[in-house]
């Protein structure tokens, strides 16, 4: 990369932090909405506070909560134990590491397109509404983001033909894969199955042959070592209080007709777990905020047989992607507003994508993306119970159609 080059990423960099650090200072002084917009954050918090207190008080920690909620918690814990309980050093902290995976993402596009496309497709990240906000408050979003589009800048560029073994990128990539593993698991192995089949697919062409080989042996080994590394995390260094449940039992226990129980992966298993969470999630939300949960997917839908989950898994994917869109009911919430033009510019941008993807040729860097952003917004659809939580995850695997969309529309204005 040329000077010129790095300065540029640089002030995309900067730029990103800028639009985040200011975001996080809005709403910590004046925030921009109701305090449930929060309330997982706010969760965080606490148990971080009571982490760092523990830990300064030369005790181990112990918790029931599950072990994602505790490697997030110790995130926020550690610079509580330097300057005590500052939810806003955390937010700037958060608002820099999710400026950071704008970089990396972009850094990451250039394995797909021309380096000043990815420049474009990052720059749409930065100044995506949704990401600002999610990334500069103290949630989980932006480690996870840094980690998984870290791995995707490592291992990408060795799909690329002629490119060049390097085994430092290769096991910088594995622990880039693991750390994100220990915030979101199924991430970890979505991509890197993702990743591994975009590098089996490069291993077609003899040039570049052995650095494709040694992103595919990366990929595969990275949920093998996650395996070992979970172990030693939660069961040692933030391990879970003595006799503590796996999973806590639901807040609001659904009804269970009488007969054999249905296989978990089974239309009836899934539609059970989802009507079980979404019961439990309103149960939550009126015990914690006196309030209903007003956005949930489609919450009367029964699936019962295949052909239920066929007719469903598309409809539910387009909801986690583009939902909410006028038309929607808004019932007077700011939130619905931002969000519904929102995805007005996400639903333009996404059919550019799949426009500039019906020209293009599948490499096996777009490949490995494109599997991401599918295998993603499918299990989004089946496991997502409303569009607070869709509208945050899709951050993650969203933008992978980004690069595409910019490609397609400097196209447009070059004609």
């Amino acid at each position: 990369m040329s000077r010129t080059d790095a300065k540029r990423w640089l002030l995309l960099g900067l730029a990103a932090f800028g639009v985040r650090a200011g975001v996080a200072a809005l709403t910590e002084y004046r925030p921009l909405f109701p305090a449930y917009y929060y309330q997982d954050s706010v969760f965080a918090e606490n148990i971080a506070w009571d982490m760092a207190t523990t830990w300064r008080s030369g005790t181990a920690y112990r918790t029931g909560y599950s072990p994602p909620q505790r490697a997030h918690a110790a995130l926020l814990a550690v610079p509580y134990t330097v300057v005590g309980r500052r939810p806003f050093v955390n937010k700037l902290l958060n608002a820099l590491i999710g400026a950071a995976s704008v970089v990396l993402l972009g850094l990451a596009f250039r394995s797909v397109v021309p380096d000043k496309t990815a420049f474009a497709a990052a720059s749409f990240v930065c100044v995506w509404p949704s990401h600002a906000f999610y990334t500069s408050q103290n949630f989980k979003e932006s480690p996870t983001l840094a980690l998984c589009y870290a791995a995707l800048a490592l291992l990408l560029p060795a799909m690329v033909p002629g490119a060049r073994p390097s085994a430092r990128r290769a096991a910088a990539a594995v622990l880039m894969l693991v750390l994100a593993g220990l915030l979101r698991s199924y991430v970890l192995a979505v991509l890197a199955a993702s990743l591994a089949f975009g590098a089996a697919l490069a291993l077609r062409p003899k040039a570049g042959r052995a650095a494709a080989a040694l992103a595919l042996a990366a990929a595969i080994a990275s949920p093998l070592a996650y395996r070992g590394v979970e172990q030693f995390v939660f069961r040692h260094l933030l391990a879970s209080a003595e006799n503590a449940p796996d999973v806590l039992p639901p807040m609001a226990p659904i009804p269970v007709p009488p007969g054999p129980v249905p296989a978990a992966w089974s239309p009836a298993g899934i539609g059970r777990r989802r009507a079980q969470s979404q019961a439990s999630d309103q149960a939550y939300a009126l015990k914690s905020a006196k309030r209903a949960v007003a956005s949930q997917i489609e919450p009367d839908t029964r699936l019962e047989t295949w052909s239920d989950l066929a007719f469903f898994l598309p409809r539910a994917g387009f909801q986690v992607l583009f939902m909410p869109l006028p038309g929607y009911p808004m019932e007077g919430k700011l939130g619905r507003w931002f969000a519904a033009i929102e995805n007005v510019l996400l639903l333009v941008l996404s059919g550019a994508a799949l426009l500039g993807l019906s020209r293009s040729k599948f490499t096996p860097a777009r490949v490995a993306m494109i599997a991401f952003f599918l295998v993603m917004t499918a299990g989004s659809a089946l496991m997502e119970f409303d569009l607070g939580s869709a509208s945050r995850h899709k951050l993650l695997y969203l933008p992978m159609l980004f690069p595409f969309a910019a490609e397609e529309l400097l196209r447009w204005r070059r004609a």
